[in-house]
């Protein structure tokens, strides 16, 4: 289960979608659901009332519908021939990292966080008890 439909893409792109494109929407709506539900952590029934997500569903799977390569920047020459596609660095992904960070924030919301227990050990134990950097334990 998906947490947008076929036809909220259409609404979206404004106008109807062929048949390829809209199997194409369908399996890609499916995964945007996967990835947002491995971004926030959580299965896909426990977030399914959760707006936000619908509303990326939608506007990744349009993005990769217009754009399936994931083209950041085209560009062309005419004298000579020239032509150059960029792609972004980690390649086409499906969900953005400000995508990814808003879904958590609907999810889990503003005031929420984390700390990592081993960065608070590390931190401790890179310094002895008079303030100074430990170099080496055994001295």
């Amino acid at each position: 289960m998906a947490f947008a439909a076929v036809e909220d893409i259409e609404t979206r792109m404004m106008r109807e979608l062929t048949t390829k494109e809209a199997n194409a929407a369908e399996l890609l709506l499916d995964a945007v659901a996967a990835e947002l539900c491995a971004a926030v952590n959580r299965a896909e029934e426990r977030v399914a009332d959760v707006p936000m997500l619908r509303f990326i569903s939608i506007e990744a799977v349009t993005r990769k519908l217009q754009n399936p390569g994931g083209a950041e920047a085209t560009a062309e020459t005419l004298g000579a021939y020239s032509y150059q596609v960029t792609h972004a660095e980690s390649g086409p992904r499906l969900l953005t990292a400000e995508e990814e960070e808003k879904a958590r924030l609907a999810v889990y919301g503003p005031d929420s966080g984390s700390a990592r227990v081993e960065s608070i050990v590390d931190d401790v134990l890179d310094y002895r008890d008079d303030g100074e950097l430990n170099d080496s334990w055994g001295s």
